[in-house]
This record gives C-alpha cells, structure tokens and sequence, in this order.
C-alpha cells in the first residue's frame, strides 16, 4: 500500500471523528450516491419504485444496508497496516458483489460518496491532505474489489 504513516494517521483520525455518527453518515452516502446514480436503486432487493425516494433513504432497510457498508470501510480502516489481511478481506467482498450485480465501471460512484460524505461530515477537518489519503485508501479498496469480482 503506498499511504505515508502520515497519511494512514489522517484516515484513522478522520473515520474516527466519522464513526461518532455513523447512522448519520451513512444516510448521506447513500443519498448521495442514489441522488447522483439513480440507476444503481434497481441493485438493492429492498427497493421499491413505488416508495417515494425520501423514504427509500429514510428506510431502516437502507439504514442497515449503510451500515454494513461503514463496518466495511471501519475494517479497511483498521487493517491499513495489514496489507495482506485487508487484501484478503476486500478481494471476498468483492466476490460476494457478484450476486449483486454490481459493473466494476460503477465502483468510483462508489468512490465520489465517500468522498463527499467525508468532506460533508468533516468540515474544516476535511483537508487537502485528508482528500488525498482517502483517495488513495479508496484506490486499493476499489482495485482489491474489482479484482474480487472478476475471480
């Protein structure tokens, strides 16, 4: 992994500062993401077209959906040290992200509503530098994701 211990010290701080409210967080990942992809809702089972989108992103199903996404990101998180458990960890995610149906061309949507979410939460502690080491977390969980998915 090419994140500096400095860079590793700023996403452990920052997803710190996240994960005191994570329900929160994970409500504007979500409404971010459907906001701006509207074609990836068809690739939950719970959606229903015909529930206002309001309450699609208010649903306890989606509530829970975002919180298996956030524990995913905490053990990213937590294994940025363990190249190899973290590899291990995301390349089977990625396998299991088969039976979603899910493109690897739709993995940087992905990407953008993290990136937002954490720049929303953060406020001023969403620097630069933090932008950057995020990306570059997000750039191997992508990678380790997409390779999962093609295994």
């Amino acid at each position: 992994m090419s994140l500096t211990p400095e860079q590793k010290k700023l996403v452990r701080d920052t997803w710190a500062l996240v994960a005191q409210n994570i329900d929160h967080h994970c409500v504007v990942y979500y409404k971010k993401l459907f906001e701006d992809h509207r074609e990836l809702l068809d690739k939950f089972s719970f959606y229903d077209a015909n529930v206002s989108f309001e309450k699609f992103v208010a649903s306890p199903e989606l509530l829970n959906q975002g919180r298996k996404t956030f524990r995913a990101v905490g053990t990213a998180v937590n294994n940025l040290d363990d190249v190899d458990k973290l590899v291990s960890f995301l390349l089977k995610l990625g396998e299991r992200h088969k039976n979603y149906k899910v493109e690897s061309t739709q993995y940087p949507f992905a990407g953008e509503a993290l990136i937002y979410t954490l720049e929303t939460g953060l406020g001023s502690e969403f620097t630069p530098e933090v932008k950057k080491a995020w990306t570059l977390v997000f750039s191997v969980v992508q990678d380790n994701l997409i390779k999962g998915m093609e295994s």
